[in-house]
């Protein structure tokens, strides 16, 4: 049975973006749990999540342990592997979104991590009692230099643009989390920034770099409150990324009324 929160209307929804690593051989499900049981998120966004099939992945596994609603989406070509949210409330209108891939090699010509994987935005409709809201799940490619020049490594940016703004889904409100695997100076978040609040916070990756991101396009209808990165001694390196976790206010629960659109 699913855990139902029966909240006040103004009361705030946590939302943690969180790379599990799933693929890693360090890879451990309690320990994971263990991390995302102390956040006590009403909504979680998870990258890096593998599976055997795509019903029963690392996700599912999570989901039944924090008695959550789940949907994943497959990003690799090959593999069970892909994003996935997790939710206290319902979550329908589930799409995934093909995304580019990134550059094939570093600047020295060494092949690049993840080159050849395909890449997703798992995009759905979290359904509180009050309001809802679209929540879209999201793991970019590392981008090369040239790459970056050229504007292609702003492509994924694009095509989540093209979806968000589609009518049925221009107004209303929505959260964008996920790995970027772009820091906050680089050309993808500058072009996100143009549609969504993009919040700071302390390094995410084991490489002393922020790469992680919850961020937020409120409508007037939302606002995000509080927003941390937590530390590698707070989780115990249960991952080579730390959890972002946000604090989002319905601000103006009048206009926050209106139920998300359907797919068109």
């Amino acid at each position: 049975k699913k855990r139902m929160a029966q909240p006040a209307q103004s009361q705030p929804v946590t939302v943690a973006s969180y790379n599990i690593a799933g693929n890693h051989q360090t890879y451990d499900l309690f320990s994971i749990v263990q991390v995302l049981a102390r956040i006590s998120a009403d909504v979680i966004c998870l990258q890096e999540v593998a599976g055997t099939t795509e019903e029963d992945t690392q996700a599912h596994h999570i989901a039944r342990e924090l008695q959550l609603h789940c949907v994943f989406g497959r990003a690799h070509q090959s593999r069970v592997f892909g994003n996935a949210i997790l939710s206290k409330f319902p979550i329908t209108d589930v799409q995934p979104l093909q995304l580019p891939r990134g550059s094939l090699t570093r600047m020295n010509g060494d092949r690049m991590p993840g080159a050849n994987e395909r890449r997703l935005a798992l995009s759905a409709t979290v359904s509180l009692p009050w309001t809802s809201f679209i929540c879209i799940c999201t793991h970019f490619g590392i981008y090369n230099q040239t790459d970056k020049a050229s504007g292609a490594a702003t492509a994924p940016v694009r095509v989540i643009k093209k979806w968000i703004k589609h009518q049925s889904r221009k107004h209303v409100p929505a959260l964008l989390a996920g790995d970027l695997n772009a820091t906050p100076d680089s050309p993808q978040v500058a072009a996100l920034d143009d549609n969504w609040n993009v919040h700071p916070t302390a390094p995410t990756s084991k490489h002393g770099k922020k790469i992680d991101y919850i961020m937020d396009r409120g409508r007037g209808v939302w606002k995000m409150a509080d927003q941390q990165a937590l530390t590698f001694e707070e989780t115990g390196w249960a991952s080579d990324h730390v959890p972002v976790v946000a604090t989002w206010v319905l601000v103006n629960p009048n206009t926050g009324e209106q139920p998300c659109c359907g797919l068109q």
